[in-house]
């Protein structure tokens, strides 16, 4: 991870990990359907990235591959 990724922040979203390849980052999304209580007592079903809502955030560099 490069020291100016660490300043990108998004409330309740976790950023993606990924693997340095070459040329790019490998990132390994999962599908999948999920509960979510939105508020208490009500729970919804959804689908969501790697167990969560929303998605992570998946950094990159401009002009760099990404993977999925």
């Amino acid at each position: 991870m490069q020291m100016w990724e660490n300043l990108l922040e998004m409330p309740d979203v976790k950023k993606a990990e990924y693997k340095e390849v070459s040329g790019g980052r490998y990132f390994k999304l999962r599908a999948e359907p999920i509960k979510r209580e939105i508020v208490s007592g009500i729970v919804i079903d959804g689908v969501g990235y790697n167990n969560s809502t929303s998605a992570p955030l998946l950094v990159v560099v401009e002009g760099e591959n990404s993977l999925y």
